[in-house]
C-alpha cells in the first residue's frame, strides 16, 4: 500500500497539536524531511513500446519483488502496489519502466510512501490530483478523468475492513453496476473493484505531459 508521502497542511497541524509540539516546528520538520527535487531525466532515455496496450504487472514478480522502495526497508513485493500501477500506466502511455526501476527513480518517505509530485518531476506523465474520499463529487470527477483521452486513475481500496491496510489498483473503466474494471497489481490480473467489496476510499489522477 505505498503512496501518500504528501500530506495536507491540516495533517501537519493535527500531528503537531497531538504531540504537544509547536505547530510551526512540526510543519518545518515535515518540510525538511522532504527530499529535494532532482531534475527529471530526458524522456527520450526511457524505453519505448507501442502505446495503447493495457497490461497488469504483478508487484510480486521475482524480477523486482525484492527491490527496496527508495531508502526504506520495504520491498516492491510487500508494498509496491502504487508504483506497479504507475508502471502499468506508463506502458499504456508507451513507456517501459518496471516497478523495480520506479522504486529507485521516484522519491519516497523513509517509510517507502510515494511523494506524488515526484511522478511529475521524474516521468513523462504528471500527477494531477489526489482524492481523499469516494463520494458523489469524486465519483463524477473520476468518471470525467476516465473519459478524457490522456488521463487515467488509480483507486485506493480498503483491502482489509477494520484496519488501515489500503491497496491501489488501476481503474480502466466503470461498468453499469458501478464497479470499476481494474488491473490489480497484487495478483497481476484483471478484475473489478467488487473483488474488494467496492470499498473505494480515494484515488489519484494522472495525465500525459504535453
Amino acid at each position: 500500500p505505498s503512496g501518500d508521502g504528501n500530506y495536507p497542511l491540516g495533517y501537519a497541524t493535527a500531528v503537531g497539536k497531538d504531540l504537544g509540539v509547536p505547530i510551526t516546528t512540526k510543519i518545518k520538520d515535515l518540510l525538511d524531511s522532504v527530499p529535494a527535487p532532482v531534475p527529471a531525466p530526458d524522456p527520450s532515455q526511457f524505453r519505448r513500446v507501442k502505446p495503447g496496450e493495457v497490461i497488469s504487472r504483478r508487484q510480486g514478480d521475482q524480477r523486482w519483488s525484492k527491490v527496496f522502495i527508495g531508502e526504506s526497508k520495504t520491498t516492491v513485493g510487500e508494498e509496491g502496489c502504487t508504483i506497479t500501477d504507475i508502471s502499468n500506466i506508463l506502458w499504456w502511455y508507451g513507456y517501459d519502466i518496471t516497478p523495480g526501476e520506479l522504486a529507485k527513480l521516484l522519491r519516497f518517505t523513509p517509510a517507502g510512501k510515494l511523494y506524488w509530485e515526484s511522478v511529475t518531476e521524474k516521468l513523462p506523465i504528471k500527477f494531477i490530483f489526489r482524492y481523499w474520499n469516494f463520494n458523489t463529487n469524486t465519483q463524477s470527477m473520476i468518471r470525467s478523468a476516465l473519459s478524457y483521452p490522456t488521463q487515467t486513475v488509480i483507486l485506493e481500496v480498503d483491502y482489509k475492513p477494520g484496519t488501515s491496510f489500503k491497496h491501489w489498483v488501476w481503474a480502466l473503466s466503470r461498468n453499469l453496476f458501478g464497479a470499476y474494471r481494474m488491473a490489480d497489481p497484487l495478483p497481476g490480473d484483471f478484475s473489478t473493484t467488487s473483488r474488494y467489496g467496492g470499498r473505494i476510499t480515494g484515488g489519484t489522477v494522472f495525465d500525459l505531459k504535453k
